[in-house]
């Protein structure tokens, strides 16, 4: 696939993002403020330049476009509209639940697509990346409930495997050819 710099450097920034909710005591909550929404606006920008330069693969150009768009709206989301912890809290914890859906669609995409040969490994884990997505939203939500520093803890460390999702994959695409990624 051609540009996986782009797909690497998204998958930096959204790690990024995940370690500035880790560190946001230790650089201080208005450095955090104005970094988080930041790294995931420039994981969306990064994930779109991906989309744009991949047109050869139908499925998968499809799936970063609507990531990119979802991330660049999260990005600017948490940036203006949460008051507090707690509602920034609420819209990560909306978009991790957001992208479990993203990824289980891409999934069902790419099994219902004409696709001769299609690699099961990546099939597999877009179903298993779907599956913690869900159960980091619900683990995300009922923790805000009772302790909003657990709960930035828990959207640090979701943030950051989301990131390194995305370098995994990455990876996984160097070398494949459009039959196992459309």
């Amino acid at each position: 696939m051609n540009n996986l710099n782009y797909l690497r450097i998204s998958g930096i920034a959204l790690a990024l993002s995940g370690i500035g909710m880790l560190l946001s005591d230790n650089i201080g909550v208005p450095t955090a403020k104005v970094l988080v929404p930041i790294l995931i606006i420039a994981t969306g920008f990064f994930s779109l330049l991906f989309s744009s330069k991949n047109s050869q693969f139908r499925l998968a150009k499809q799936y970063h476009l609507i990531q990119g768009i979802g991330f660049t709206i999260c990005g600017v989301l948490v940036a203006i509209v949460p008051k507090s912890l707690e509602d920034f809290l609420m819209y990560i914890s909306y978009f991790v639940l957001l992208s479990g859906f993203l990824e289980f669609i891409f999934a069902f995409q790419i099994l219902n697509a004409k696709i001769k040969n299609f690699n099961w490994n990546m099939i597999i884990s877009r179903f298993i990346a779907a599956i913690l997505s869900f159960i980091a939203a619900i683990v995300l939500l009922l923790n805000l409930m009772d302790n909003s520093l657990t709960g930035l803890l828990i959207a640090g460390v979701v943030t950051i495997i989301g990131g390194l999702s995305i370098l995994i994959f990455s990876n996984k695409i160097k070398n494949a050819n459009p039959s196992e990624v459309q």
